[in-house]
């Protein structure tokens, strides 16, 4: 669109309440226009596109069809705003009234990728279990989003770096604030902001949306809202919902700022009847800080609270790591906030996905969020995982709902926006498609389903619906607490109970809110469900039965995780419960047939005295009274010292854009690691290749780094860093392993001259190529830049077990020293002039610290053992003397 006609547009559609969202499906680009009795044709439309074209359809009511390749929503309110039209439309496709429960076709887009994204429609082709999916087929028959019944248009917002307003299926779907004539330089609509047309940049205070970074925003923002049934790349849970976009992350006061700006459009919104401001009804927050406690951000928290109040349904994210938030914390997830929905991530196999974490408290539910397939920056399409990817789902089902065709949730979201707030999270917690793998371990015990949310309100739309949000608090193994929330025409409720798999019914009429029942018995699966009576004895039907079982079952432990990890020990985790105080653990070394077992009286368990980078396998099982249960599945993990590239955070470094320049492969010596078209600024392949280049001491290797272009070849400048004593830094000497000295037009090749007293073990090795104007710097390690793209991968460091004596010594002595690592014991090669001589040894670890001195020492051969086995992993400096001779030597013990 031309600047000329997006300030025409803007200045013309002053009222947010106009521009309204179209779920029902039409012909693209085509409108039905009436015009007054007496125009004979529309001329105007030359006034917005010149070229666009039109016909009489018929001459009842003047219609004509008009045509225009413009953005459909815009054009469409553009004609409903002059005065020469009384009535326009799209151009609806009619469909036969087949019965939707019957018909052998769903609802699908026509987007050319759908079928990648298993988790709207699973059907096994992609892998993973079939139907392990959100049933979306089945609720976009009921509804795609877009508009509530009331004609609002309904926004979705997002908080997050940035996203690619541009991407062809995003771009239809954005929020625009009409009221606000963009690049004026004014305050148009006088909400405290100036001229935010496209939503807000909190970090360059603009409403330059694409903020620092549009890598993660832009698929977040597709999964829940990227446009449907376009013909084009993929969907979202929604076809047509707005997404007001806010770039802000990075500091809690650039969060609490964002929160401001989202609140106070739908404040305006509620206090002017819907001419003000948006219909936000949901907030997705993907990102959070790890064991953050809500005491520590109670402003933070608080602010869920006043959205809430608002109408505005927040979601987050839980932690992409296996812990338990309810023990170690979370922020968001556990701000003790009614407003606020927790989400874990799940993968195709409808399996927790292994590094989501979970919380009996404080995470609500479960959606998909392991390689899950939408939009990404460049315009592009990928696939993401993470729990970041599994809340959209959940905060486009919101949008859903209140786009459903039944009256009464808008009703309650004008009257009371709060209590639809509520309704909502109820309804959604109340209508999960139960998980065994969420179990326990989550407030629902189950995942998301968009058809049974939607199913569920749709069967309360009558006058006398079923109550709804079913939940049992387990109070112990004979006692239960049930709860429900009732519709607004129910005046009781009618109870009724069983054993599952039993024919009686125990019914309960006209009970309470809620309701204790007792004298059930331990480890015994039940079910209830619930009635509606309302105005003259009306009643509802049955709702779904509630399944729960009470306490007093003795299981294994289905998870175990990670406390904490060092060289030679580990700290273990697993679920616990009130049955099981006791148990049993087995660990091994992974490959051995032998297990070490402890006896525990407590769910977490520390073991020391491991080997350094080495795999073990453990197990638990629970012993209830006087017999033992199966042992958990095996939990795997892998203790630290194998070298720093993976166990030290290093400092950050990368390119904001890769789109047009990019490092396409790095060589050195007959290693070779092709990374392809760019994309990202950077990009670590650290953990997931199958070999690794090798560097030797003392020795040189050749090196050659090609970029790739998808345009013009500019000049790039190459750097080429590597962690020779793996501190965790490129700072030291000759850590600046290749630097060409100029920027190159081509391919970068030269040689790394590698250190004599480089530490072995794996390392970190960063390649950056930056584009480089005449009077840039060159790329420093810690740095970002603007164009170009960083890597990072692991290299191995190897000496051949020879080592030197501290350079500047006036003799050099070789000592050899094998093996290398070491694990129990080091040999130690001393020259044949040695023979015979007293001597003094000591060795001393990297902190300083002295690990063995002997001071009269007297050499019979050339051959000197040490045991090494009770010494921690990590590198030893060893020093001989021998009369007014040093000698030095360097060794790694794993």
């Amino acid at each position: 669109m031309s600047r000329f006609l997006l300030l025409t547009l803007s200045a013309l559609f002053f009222d947010s309440s106009a521009l309204t969202a179209q779920s029902t499906p039409h012909r693209p680009g085509e409108f039905l226009v009436s015009l007054s009795t007496e125009l004979e044709r529309p001329d105007f439309m030359h006034r917005i596109d010149p070229a666009g074209s039109f016909e009489k359809i018929s001459n009842l009511l003047n219609i004509w069809l008009v045509r225009s390749n413009l953005p459909e929503d815009e054009i469409l309110e553009w004609l409903r705003g002059q005065p020469e039209v009384r009535m326009a439309q799209f151009n609806h496709v009619l469909e036969n009234r087949s019965d939707p429960v019957n018909s052998s076709q769903s609802i699908l887009p026509d987007d050319p990728l759908f079928l990648q994204q298993w988790h709207l429609l699973n059907d096994g082709i992609n892998g993973g279990v079939p139907n392990a999916d959100l049933d979306a087929e089945q609720a976009w028959e009921i509804t795609s989003g877009g508009i509530s019944p009331a004609g609002d248009t309904i926004v979705i917002a997002v908080i997050d770096g940035g996203i690619q307003a541009s991407h062809p299926d995003l771009a239809p779907n954005l929020w625009r604030n009409w009221a606000e004539i963009p690049n004026n330089g004014a305050d148009d609509d006088q909400n405290g902001f100036l001229d935010d047309f496209r939503g807000w940049n909190h970090f360059a205070q603009n409403d330059q949306i694409q903020g620092n970074s549009t890598t993660h925003g832009t698929p977040v923002s597709a999964i829940l809202g990227a446009k449907g049934n376009n013909g084009l790349g993929v969907t979202g849970v929604n076809w047509n919902t707005r997404i007001m976009f806010v770039a802000a992350s990075g500091f809690e006061s650039e969060v609490l700022a964002a929160f401001d700006y989202i609140r106070r459009a739908r404040q305006r919104y509620n206090q002017s009847s819907g001419s003000k401001g948006a219909f936000v009804v949901a907030l997705n927050c993907s990102w959070g800080i790890n064991y953050g406690q809500p005491a520590d951000a109670p402003l933070w928290c608080a602010a869920y609270d006043e959205l809430g109040a608002e109408g505005i349904l927040s979601v987050a994210s839980t932690a992409n790591i296996p812990v338990n938030v309810d023990e170690v914390g979370d922020l968001p997830t556990t701000c003790p906030s009614e407003y606020l929905l927790g989400v874990t991530s799940l993968n195709s196999s409808d399996e927790k996905a292994i590094n989501a974490a979970w919380g009996n408290q404080h995470v609500d539910l479960g959606a998909y969020g392991q390689n899950v397939f939408t939009a990404s920056s460049a315009g592009g399409y990928g696939t993401f995982s993470g729990t970041s990817y599994a809340a959209p789902q959940v905060t486009g089902a919101i949008g859903l709902l209140y786009a459903a065709p039944c009256p009464s949730l808008i009703a309650l979201a004008k009257f009371n926006p709060a209590a639809a707030a509520t309704w909502v999270k109820n309804l959604i917690l109340g209508n999960v498609s139960p998980n065994p793998a969420l179990s326990g371990i989550t407030v629902s015990d189950g995942r998301l389903n968009l058809y049974t949310v939607l199913k569920s309100y749709e069967n309360q739309c009558n006058d006398c619906p079923a109550p709804f949000a079913l939940k049992a608090e387990i109070l112990g193994e004979t006692t239960a607490k049930l709860l429900w929330t009732s519709p607004l025409t129910t005046n009781e409720v009618n109870l009724r109970w069983r054993i599952q798999g039993t024919d009686v019914w125990t019914v309960m009429e006209s009970v309470p809110d809620s309701i204790i029942l007792e004298g059930l018995s331990g480890c015994m699966s039940y079910e209830f469900e619930v009635q509606s009576v309302c105005e003259q004895g009306l009643l509802s039907a049955w709702s779904q039965p509630f399944l729960f079982q009470t306490q007093g079952c003795c299981t294994p432990p289905s998870f175990i995780w990670l406390e904490s990890i060092t060289d030679n020990g580990v700290k273990l985790g697993w679920e616990s419960s009130s049955d099981n105080n006791t148990y049993r653990l087995r660990l091994r070394e992974d490959g051995t047939m032998s297990w070490l077992i402890f006896e525990l009286n407590t769910n977490f368990w520390a073991i020391e005295d491991l080997k350094a980078c080495t795999q073990y396998q453990v197990q638990v099982q629970a012993r209830c009274e006087d017999w033992l249960t199966d042992f958990s599945p095996v939990f795997n993990f892998t203790t630290k010292g194998c070298g720093a590239c993976n166990e030290v955070l290093y400092c950050s470094a990368k390119a904001n854009d890769a789109t047009e320049e990019w490092i396409a492969s790095v060589q050195i010596g007959d290693w070779l690691h092709v990374s392809g078209a760019g994309g990202n600024g950077y990009q670590n392949f650290g953990a997931n290749l199958l070999s690794l280049p090798e560097l030797l001491a003392g020795s040189t290797a050749q090196i050659r780094v090609s970029p790739g272009f998808s345009g013009l070849v500019s000049k790039e400048y190459f750097r080429v860093y590597v962690d020779f004593n793996q501190d965790g830094d490129f700072e030291d000497d000759q850590e600046l392993a290749f630097d060409p000295g100029y920027a190159l037009e081509g391919i970068a090749e030269g040689i790394i001259e590698v250190p004599v007293t480089l530490s072995p073990g794996i390392s970190r090795m960063r390649v950056m190529m930056q584009f480089t104007n005449p009077n840039d710097d060159p790329p420093m390690p810690c740095t970002s830049f603007e164009f170009g793209q960083v890597e990072d991968y692991c290299i191995g460091l190897r000496q051949d077990s020879v080592l030197s004596s501290i350079p500047g010594q006036d003799e050099t002595i070789l000592i050899r020293i094998y093996p290398q690592p070491a694990v129990d014991w080091i040999m130690l090669e001393i020259p044949e002039e040695m023979h015979g001589k007293e001597c003094s040894l000591k060795v001393t670890n990297t902190c300083g610290q002295t690990m063995d001195q002997q001071s009269t020492l007297l050499l019979q051969n050339t051959k000197m053992y040490l045991d090494v086995s009770s010494w921690s992993s990590g590198i030893y400096v060893i020093q001989i003397r021998v009369g007014e001779k040093e000698l030095r030597g360097r060794f790694l013990k794993i």
